[in-house]
Protein backbone atom coordinates (compact mmCIF):
# COMPACT_ATOMS: atom_id res chain seq x y z
CA UNK A 1 0.00 0.00 0.00
CA UNK A 2 1.45 3.34 -1.08
CA UNK A 3 1.30 6.63 0.80
CA UNK A 4 -0.84 9.44 -0.54
CA UNK A 5 2.16 11.55 -1.55
CA UNK A 6 3.65 8.72 -3.63
CA UNK A 7 0.31 8.03 -5.31
CA UNK A 8 -0.29 11.71 -6.02
CA UNK A 9 3.18 12.12 -7.57
CA UNK A 10 2.60 9.07 -9.78
CA UNK A 11 -0.74 10.48 -10.95
CA UNK A 12 0.69 13.95 -11.54
CA UNK A 13 3.53 12.52 -13.61
CA UNK A 14 1.39 10.13 -15.63
CA UNK A 15 1.91 11.29 -19.22
CA UNK A 16 -1.32 9.71 -20.48
CA UNK A 17 -3.65 11.48 -18.06
CA UNK A 18 -1.58 14.66 -18.31
CA UNK A 19 -1.97 14.74 -22.08
CA UNK A 20 -5.74 14.21 -21.84
CA UNK A 21 -6.01 16.97 -19.21
CA UNK A 22 -4.01 19.43 -21.34
CA UNK A 23 -6.37 18.92 -24.30
CA UNK A 24 -9.40 19.35 -22.07
CA UNK A 25 -7.91 22.51 -20.51
CA UNK A 26 -7.18 23.96 -23.97
CA UNK A 27 -10.74 23.19 -25.07
CA UNK A 28 -12.11 24.85 -21.92
CA UNK A 29 -10.08 28.03 -22.52
CA UNK A 30 -11.36 28.24 -26.10
CA UNK A 31 -14.99 27.82 -24.99
CA UNK A 32 -14.56 30.37 -22.18
CA UNK A 33 -13.09 32.84 -24.67
CA UNK A 34 -16.12 32.46 -26.94
CA UNK A 35 -18.49 32.87 -23.97
CA UNK A 36 -16.65 36.07 -22.96
CA UNK A 37 -17.03 37.50 -26.49
CA UNK A 38 -20.76 36.66 -26.48
CA UNK A 39 -21.12 38.31 -23.06
CA UNK A 40 -19.45 41.51 -24.28
CA UNK A 41 -21.70 41.53 -27.36
CA UNK A 42 -24.84 41.05 -25.21
CA UNK A 43 -23.78 43.83 -22.80
CA UNK A 44 -23.28 46.25 -25.71
CA UNK A 45 -26.73 45.38 -27.11
CA UNK A 46 -28.37 45.84 -23.70
CA UNK A 47 -26.61 49.16 -23.06
CA UNK A 48 -27.68 50.50 -26.48
CA UNK A 49 -31.25 49.32 -25.86
CA UNK A 50 -31.37 50.96 -22.44
CA UNK A 51 -29.98 54.23 -23.73
CA UNK A 52 -32.52 54.37 -26.54
CA UNK A 53 -35.73 53.13 -24.94
CA UNK A 54 -35.33 53.23 -21.16
CA UNK A 55 -34.26 55.98 -18.82
CA UNK A 56 -31.18 54.72 -16.98
CA UNK A 57 -31.43 54.04 -13.25
CA UNK A 58 -29.79 51.65 -10.85
CA UNK A 59 -33.04 49.67 -10.77
CA UNK A 60 -32.42 48.75 -14.42
CA UNK A 61 -29.16 47.02 -13.47
CA UNK A 62 -31.01 44.24 -11.61
CA UNK A 63 -32.93 42.83 -14.61
CA UNK A 64 -29.82 43.27 -16.79
CA UNK A 65 -27.78 41.15 -14.36
CA UNK A 66 -30.58 38.59 -14.24
CA UNK A 67 -30.64 38.33 -18.04
CA UNK A 68 -26.86 37.96 -18.16
CA UNK A 69 -26.91 35.26 -15.47
CA UNK A 70 -29.65 33.33 -17.25
CA UNK A 71 -27.85 33.53 -20.61
CA UNK A 72 -24.56 32.42 -19.00
CA UNK A 73 -26.21 29.41 -17.37
CA UNK A 74 -27.81 28.53 -20.71
CA UNK A 75 -24.48 28.90 -22.54
CA UNK A 76 -22.74 26.70 -19.97
CA UNK A 77 -25.37 23.96 -20.37
CA UNK A 78 -25.14 24.15 -24.17
CA UNK A 79 -21.32 24.18 -24.05
CA UNK A 80 -21.32 20.82 -22.24
CA UNK A 81 -22.41 19.18 -25.50
CA UNK A 82 -19.25 20.51 -27.18
CA UNK A 83 -16.77 19.62 -24.43
CA UNK A 84 -15.59 16.40 -26.07
CA UNK A 85 -12.11 16.57 -24.54
CA UNK A 86 -13.55 17.14 -21.08
CA UNK A 87 -15.67 13.99 -21.42
CA UNK A 88 -12.50 12.07 -22.31
CA UNK A 89 -10.74 13.59 -19.29
CA UNK A 90 -13.60 12.71 -16.93
CA UNK A 91 -13.55 9.11 -18.18
CA UNK A 92 -9.76 8.94 -17.78
CA UNK A 93 -10.01 10.48 -14.30
CA UNK A 94 -12.32 7.68 -13.24
CA UNK A 95 -10.52 4.83 -15.03
CA UNK A 96 -6.92 5.88 -14.35
CA UNK A 97 -6.91 8.00 -11.20
CA UNK A 98 -9.82 6.77 -9.09
CA UNK A 99 -9.34 3.11 -9.98
CA UNK A 100 -5.63 3.29 -9.08
CA UNK A 101 -6.62 4.91 -5.78
CA UNK A 102 -9.08 2.12 -4.98
CA UNK A 103 -6.65 -0.61 -6.09
CA UNK A 104 -4.11 0.78 -3.65
CA UNK A 105 -6.21 -0.71 -0.83
CA UNK A 106 -8.36 -3.51 -2.21
CA UNK A 107 -7.74 -6.68 -4.22
CA UNK A 108 -9.68 -7.83 -7.31
CA UNK A 109 -11.19 -4.38 -7.78
CA UNK A 110 -14.14 -3.96 -10.12
CA UNK A 111 -15.03 -0.26 -10.47
CA UNK A 112 -18.22 0.59 -12.39
CA UNK A 113 -18.54 4.38 -12.33
CA UNK A 114 -21.98 4.46 -13.98
CA UNK A 115 -23.50 1.60 -11.98
CA UNK A 116 -25.24 2.07 -8.65
CA UNK A 117 -25.54 -0.05 -5.54
CA UNK A 118 -28.79 -2.02 -5.15
CA UNK A 119 -31.16 -0.26 -2.77
CA UNK A 120 -31.72 -3.52 -0.88
CA UNK A 121 -28.09 -3.57 0.32
CA UNK A 122 -28.30 0.02 1.58
CA UNK A 123 -31.47 -0.86 3.52
CA UNK A 124 -29.89 -3.84 5.34
CA UNK A 125 -28.64 -1.84 8.38
CA UNK A 126 -32.14 -0.29 8.75
CA UNK A 127 -31.11 3.32 9.32
CA UNK A 128 -33.67 5.23 11.32
CA UNK A 129 -34.59 7.71 8.58
CA UNK A 130 -37.37 7.79 6.03
CA UNK A 131 -36.64 8.40 2.34
CA UNK A 132 -38.54 7.86 -0.91
CA UNK A 133 -35.89 8.84 -3.48
CA UNK A 134 -32.74 6.78 -4.00
CA UNK A 135 -29.78 7.54 -6.31
CA UNK A 136 -26.47 5.73 -6.63
CA UNK A 137 -23.38 5.53 -8.86
CA UNK A 138 -19.62 4.82 -8.65
CA UNK A 139 -20.16 1.21 -7.62
CA UNK A 140 -17.03 -0.59 -6.36
CA UNK A 141 -16.44 -4.26 -5.60
CA UNK A 142 -13.25 -5.67 -4.16
CA UNK A 143 -11.68 -7.86 -1.50
CA UNK A 144 -9.91 -7.16 1.76
CA UNK A 145 -6.85 -9.38 2.27
CA UNK A 146 -7.88 -11.32 -0.85
CA UNK A 147 -10.68 -12.86 1.20
CA UNK A 148 -13.45 -10.61 2.48
CA UNK A 149 -15.87 -9.08 -0.02
CA UNK A 150 -16.45 -5.35 0.17
CA UNK A 151 -18.75 -3.21 -1.94
CA UNK A 152 -19.26 0.53 -1.81
CA UNK A 153 -20.86 3.31 -3.81
CA UNK A 154 -21.91 6.93 -3.69
CA UNK A 155 -25.50 7.12 -2.50
CA UNK A 156 -28.00 9.93 -2.16
CA UNK A 157 -31.36 9.53 -0.43
CA UNK A 158 -34.08 12.15 -0.29
CA UNK A 159 -37.52 12.62 1.18
CA UNK A 160 -39.86 14.24 -1.31
CA UNK A 161 -43.07 15.54 0.19
CA UNK A 162 -46.02 17.20 -1.55
CA UNK A 163 -48.48 19.20 0.53
CA UNK A 164 -51.44 21.48 -0.20
CA UNK A 165 -51.74 24.90 1.36
CA UNK A 166 -55.04 26.43 2.49
CA UNK A 167 -55.69 27.68 -1.07
CA UNK A 168 -55.33 24.17 -2.47
CA UNK A 169 -52.00 24.88 -4.18
CA UNK A 170 -49.56 21.98 -4.12
CA UNK A 171 -45.97 22.51 -2.91
CA UNK A 172 -43.22 19.92 -3.20
CA UNK A 173 -40.23 19.98 -0.85
CA UNK A 174 -37.15 17.77 -1.06
CA UNK A 175 -34.96 17.02 1.96
CA UNK A 176 -31.61 15.24 1.60
CA UNK A 177 -31.38 12.46 4.19
CA UNK A 178 -27.98 11.07 3.22
CA UNK A 179 -25.38 11.88 0.58
CA UNK A 180 -21.99 10.25 0.59
CA UNK A 181 -20.22 6.89 0.54
CA UNK A 182 -21.80 3.70 1.83
CA UNK A 183 -19.74 0.51 2.22
CA UNK A 184 -20.55 -3.08 3.22
CA UNK A 185 -17.99 -5.72 4.19
CA UNK A 186 -19.04 -9.36 4.53
CA UNK A 187 -17.08 -11.51 6.99
CA UNK A 188 -17.07 -15.22 7.78
CA UNK A 189 -18.01 -14.98 11.46
CA UNK A 190 -21.19 -13.54 12.95
CA UNK A 191 -21.31 -11.54 16.19
CA UNK A 192 -24.96 -12.72 16.59
CA UNK A 193 -25.89 -9.22 17.68
CA UNK A 194 -25.81 -5.61 16.53
CA UNK A 195 -23.50 -2.72 17.35
CA UNK A 196 -24.17 0.86 16.22
CA UNK A 197 -21.81 3.81 16.44
CA UNK A 198 -23.41 7.18 15.64
CA UNK A 199 -22.57 10.84 16.02
CA UNK A 200 -23.01 12.19 19.54
CA UNK A 201 -26.63 12.96 20.48
CA UNK A 202 -28.22 10.31 18.27
CA UNK A 203 -29.01 7.82 21.04
CA UNK A 204 -30.14 9.91 24.00
CA UNK A 205 -32.99 7.78 25.33
CA UNK A 206 -31.88 4.28 24.33
CA UNK A 207 -31.76 1.43 26.82
CA UNK A 208 -28.92 -0.40 25.04
CA UNK A 209 -26.60 2.60 25.06
CA UNK A 210 -23.02 1.83 26.09
CA UNK A 211 -21.14 4.09 28.49
CA UNK A 212 -17.56 4.21 27.24
CA UNK A 213 -14.40 4.71 29.29
CA UNK A 214 -13.14 7.49 27.01
CA UNK A 215 -14.68 10.91 27.71
CA UNK A 216 -13.14 12.23 24.48
CA UNK A 217 -14.78 9.43 22.49
CA UNK A 218 -18.16 10.24 24.06
CA UNK A 219 -17.78 13.87 22.94
CA UNK A 220 -18.08 12.66 19.34
CA UNK A 221 -19.99 9.37 19.39
CA UNK A 222 -22.87 7.43 20.89
CA UNK A 223 -22.88 3.63 20.95
CA UNK A 224 -25.69 1.10 21.33
CA UNK A 225 -25.29 -2.67 21.41
CA UNK A 226 -27.77 -5.52 21.73
CA UNK A 227 -24.93 -7.46 23.42
CA UNK A 228 -22.98 -5.04 25.60
CA UNK A 229 -20.14 -7.48 26.35
CA UNK A 230 -19.40 -8.00 22.65
CA UNK A 231 -19.77 -4.27 22.07
CA UNK A 232 -17.07 -3.52 24.66
CA UNK A 233 -14.80 -6.24 23.23
CA UNK A 234 -14.96 -4.74 19.73
CA UNK A 235 -14.64 -1.09 20.79
CA UNK A 236 -11.09 -1.34 22.06
CA UNK A 237 -9.01 1.70 23.00
CA UNK A 238 -7.15 1.74 19.66
CA UNK A 239 -10.41 1.42 17.66
CA UNK A 240 -11.88 4.37 19.57
CA UNK A 241 -8.68 6.31 18.95
CA UNK A 242 -8.90 5.58 15.20
CA UNK A 243 -12.47 6.90 15.09
CA UNK A 244 -11.53 10.07 16.97
CA UNK A 245 -8.45 10.67 14.80
CA UNK A 246 -10.42 10.30 11.56
CA UNK A 247 -13.13 12.66 12.82
CA UNK A 248 -10.57 15.29 13.84
CA UNK A 249 -8.49 14.93 10.68
CA UNK A 250 -11.26 15.01 8.07
CA UNK A 251 -14.27 16.54 9.88
CA UNK A 252 -16.41 14.05 7.94
CA UNK A 253 -19.38 12.74 9.89
CA UNK A 254 -19.76 8.97 9.72
CA UNK A 255 -21.56 6.08 11.38
CA UNK A 256 -20.88 2.35 11.73
CA UNK A 257 -23.17 -0.65 12.02
CA UNK A 258 -21.87 -4.15 12.74
CA UNK A 259 -24.77 -6.56 12.27
CA UNK A 260 -24.20 -10.31 12.53
CA UNK A 261 -21.59 -11.02 9.83
CA UNK A 262 -21.59 -7.62 8.06
CA UNK A 263 -19.89 -4.28 8.65
CA UNK A 264 -21.61 -1.17 7.29
CA UNK A 265 -19.97 2.25 7.04
CA UNK A 266 -21.55 5.54 5.97
CA UNK A 267 -19.62 8.74 5.32
CA UNK A 268 -21.63 11.96 5.05
CA UNK A 269 -19.16 13.46 2.59
CA UNK A 270 -21.34 14.44 -0.38
CA UNK A 271 -20.18 13.88 -3.95
CA UNK A 272 -17.17 11.58 -4.33
CA UNK A 273 -14.82 10.41 -7.08
CA UNK A 274 -15.60 13.33 -9.41
CA UNK A 275 -12.92 15.58 -11.01
CA UNK A 276 -12.60 19.19 -9.87
CA UNK A 277 -12.17 22.26 -12.08
CA UNK A 278 -9.57 21.73 -14.81
CA UNK A 279 -7.71 24.89 -13.78
CA UNK A 280 -6.72 23.13 -10.54
CA UNK A 281 -4.44 20.74 -12.39
CA UNK A 282 -4.45 17.11 -13.50
CA UNK A 283 -6.01 16.25 -10.14
CA UNK A 284 -6.92 18.54 -7.24
CA UNK A 285 -4.57 17.39 -4.48
CA UNK A 286 -6.83 18.38 -1.58
CA UNK A 287 -9.83 16.66 -3.13
CA UNK A 288 -7.87 13.52 -3.98
CA UNK A 289 -6.51 13.34 -0.44
CA UNK A 290 -10.09 13.37 0.87
CA UNK A 291 -10.88 10.36 -1.31
CA UNK A 292 -7.68 8.63 -0.16
CA UNK A 293 -8.49 9.23 3.53
CA UNK A 294 -11.99 7.77 3.26
CA UNK A 295 -10.73 4.64 1.44
CA UNK A 296 -7.79 4.26 3.82
CA UNK A 297 -9.98 4.57 6.91
CA UNK A 298 -12.55 2.11 5.52
CA UNK A 299 -9.81 -0.41 4.70
CA UNK A 300 -7.88 -0.19 7.99
CA UNK A 301 -10.95 -0.07 10.24
CA UNK A 302 -12.59 -3.04 8.48
CA UNK A 303 -9.41 -5.12 8.83
CA UNK A 304 -9.11 -4.22 12.51
CA UNK A 305 -12.76 -5.06 13.27
CA UNK A 306 -12.53 -8.36 11.36
CA UNK A 307 -9.48 -9.32 13.42
CA UNK A 308 -11.24 -8.40 16.68
CA UNK A 309 -14.35 -10.40 15.74
CA UNK A 310 -12.22 -13.47 15.07
CA UNK A 311 -10.48 -13.02 18.43
CA UNK A 312 -13.76 -12.55 20.34
CA UNK A 313 -15.52 -15.52 21.92
CA UNK A 314 -19.13 -15.47 20.79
Amino acid sequence: MESFENLYNEINNNSKIKNIWEKARKEEKQINKKILIINIFIIIILVLFIRKFIEFSYIVIIPVLFILSFINILMYIVSMFFRKEYKKYKKAYKNLIIESLISNFYDDVNYLSEKGMPREIYDEPRYNEFYNKFYSDDYIEGKINNKYNICMAEIKTEEEETIKDKDGTQHTTTTIKFHGIFAKTAIDKSINSELKIEQNGKFIFTKNKLEMDSSEFEKYFDVVATNKIIGMQLLTADVMEDLIDFQNKTHIKFNIVIKNNSIYLRFHCGTMFEPDALKKGVANKKQLEKYYNVLNFTYNLSRKIIKLIHETEI
